[in-house]
């Protein structure tokens, strides 16, 4: 308490470190606190802060969830609105955050709403480096920010999920003598690029809000050519554009083509093409090209890349890919960063482990998962091989179509609140 006493007495306040080692704090001991104090915000308390007479030490332990709720809605009022641009993340004197003011205060809907620690009304208060991953908190375009409002306006969030059956075969590089493979990409590319084109207008034609392609559908060419499209559609004002498009995922050579090292990259885009964020995927899938022959694995070279959010009026938006969800050091990260929506590209044969780690979201953060599945190389699609599903309940909803559209709602009566 008294580090955080001192930031509220610099001239002027510091007040995003004071609340970034606040949340911190309370995370710890929010059992204790929560004995003795309410937790209701005293708009006498914000007048103190804004008066200049910031609480001492004894008096902030004395009643810690109201100060720091009052600490919380005075960084608001004294920082200006507009676009999210964090900036660079904030010191609390052992670690680095990311403070991000939210449009609308009181926007997402996490499970832990009744736990301070973990959520705080006014701001998104976010570790910058988690299980030895470094975290970005994207800027929102002004553009996006604007067109993502009206997903609170209207209290309901459309999403499409696409997979394609447009029978293109994926074709495949393999280092043979270390048993990697590498996907290069599609024996008729162009029919790929119209499959994904003609989901884009189902998505105008039904004005969705994103549209979420599965993983490894598209190559780096395919998904330049489809973010050029979306630029020229907006240039053209074509009505009901999506403000937002994930582009399913691409294999990329990240050295030289007769070398192993390759990244498997998934794109959030905005509705004129440009990149509102990215994600690398960490862990490795196992494959056979032969029913008796040999595993081999996604040639994945070690990943730097920060993992990336995106602070919108609906809520923090994350990405993961496939069996990142449930293996490795990203599925540990999602569990400490409290997502309202996760969207994941996939391609896989069963979705079991998928729902395990989603399932486990939705109870602990009340985390909406939305998982875009593509069928397995070699493997016929089809009704029966499971397109995708959304996690906002207790159990999955599976996905019935290939191209199917969901309405999730944004009222608190449809989440399941943890307390």
């Amino acid at each position: 308490m008294d580090r955080i006493a001192r930031y509220l007495q610099h001239d002027p306040p510091a007040l995003g470190p004071a609340l970034a080692r606040f949340r911190e704090l309370a995370r710890s001991r929010l059992d204790d606190w929560e004995l003795r104090d309410g937790g209701s915000l005293s708009d006498g308390f914000v007048k103190r802060l804004q008066d200049g007479s910031p609480p001492t030490p004894a008096e902030l332990e004395a009643s810690p969830l109201s100060w720091l709720k009052a600490i919380d809605r005075e960084l608001f009022d004294t920082t200006a609105p507009g676009a999210k641009t964090p900036g660079t993340p904030v010191f609390d004197g052992d670690d680095k955050h990311w403070v991000v003011r939210r449009v609308r205060p009181g926007t997402g809907f996490n499970a832990r709403k009744c736990k301070p620690g973990y959520y705080t009304p006014w701001h998104h208060v976010l570790s910058a480096c988690i299980e030895g991953i470094p975290t970005q908190v994207r800027s929102v375009p002004h553009d996006t920010a604007r067109a993502c409002a009206q997903i609170v306006g209207k209290n309901a969030f459309k999403i499409a999920i696409a997979r394609f059956e447009d029978g293109v075969v994926e074709t495949f590089s393999q280092f043979e003598d270390i048993n990697l493979f590498r996907m290069e990409g599609f024996d008729r590319p162009q029919t790929r690029l119209q499959s994904a084109l003609d989901a884009l207008s189902k998505a105008c034609l039904e004005a969705v809000d994103c549209l979420i392609f599965p993983e490894l559908t598209f190559t780096p060419d395919i998904a330049r050519s489809f973010a050029e499209h979306l630029l020229d559609s907006a240039l053209k004002f074509v009505p009901n554009l999506p403000p937002l498009v994930v582009l399913g995922s691409y294999h990329e050579a990240t050295r030289t083509i007769e070398r192993p090292d390759t990244r498997n990259r998934a794109l959030l885009l905005a509705h004129d093409g440009s990149r509102l964020m990215c994600f690398d995927k960490r862990s490795k899938v196992l494959f056979k090209f032969e029913p008796d022959g040999p595993d081999w694995a996604e040639a994945l070279a070690p990943c730097e890349t920060p993992y990336e959010l995106l602070p919108l009026d609906a809520g923090l938006v994350g990405l993961a890919i496939c069996k990142d969800l449930f293996d490795g050091s990203i599925s540990d990260l999602l569990r400490k960063l409290d997502l309202d929506w996760l969207l994941v590209p996939s391609m896989s044969d069963k979705l079991t482990q998928h729902e395990g780690k989603t399932k486990q979201l939705h109870h602990q953060s009340g985390t909406v998962s939305i998982v875009a599945n593509q069928a397995m190389p070699g493997q016929a699609g089809g009704k029966s091989y499971p397109c995708g599903y959304v996690q906002q309940g207790p159990s999955p909803e599976p996905c019935a179509d290939p191209f199917t559209i969901v309405t999730l709602s944004l009222a608190a009566s449809r989440l399941r609140i943890v307390k």
